[in-house]
């Protein structure tokens, strides 16, 4: 495990870098190492979406899901993927689950995927009056999905 840890460091510090080559590459190592990651696949849709191939991110995603069927940021990365390609329904499953699936966002702080904790001042500006993951608004949003 500890290979792997390392591994996904070198991934990190890669992408942080802008060498997503060598992220990616850095990602797959510690996946064969320490076996299926949810954050780490995660990463790998994420560099994939931004690059434009959907079929690598969606199929990254959808194993991170697989993985933890609460991960967010897969989640809604498959989810804004699904809405790009018109898959309306099962994007709204997903999202919906996204929404449902971060219990640690609320009022003005939030969270990353690394545990960091941050102050919403200007982040969402939906969310400036009512903060982040405010009941009646979340219940809104269900209920719409849910259409």
């Amino acid at each position: 495990m500890a290979a792997a840890a390392a591994g996904i460091a070198r991934g990190d510090a890669a992408a942080a870098a802008g060498d997503l080559d060598r992220a990616v590459f850095e990602y797959v190592r510690a996946l064969e190492k320490g076996g299926a990651h949810a954050d780490t696949l995660a990463k790998i849709g994420a560099i994939h979406a931004a690059r434009g191939d959907a079929r690598l991110a969606e199929l990254a995603y959808r194993w991170a899901i697989k993985t933890d069927v609460r991960h967010v940021a897969a989640l809604t990365g498959l989810g804004i993927l699904l809405l790009r390609k018109r898959d309306y329904a099962e994007a709204r499953q997903v999202l919906t689950a996204a929404v449902q699936a971060d219990p640690r966002a609320a009022g003005a702080r939030k969270w990353d995927v690394d545990g960091n904790e941050y102050i919403d001042y200007a982040g969402g500006h939906g969310a400036l009056i009512l903060g982040h993951a405010h009941p009646e608004v979340t219940a809104r949003v269900a209920e719409q999905l849910a259409k």
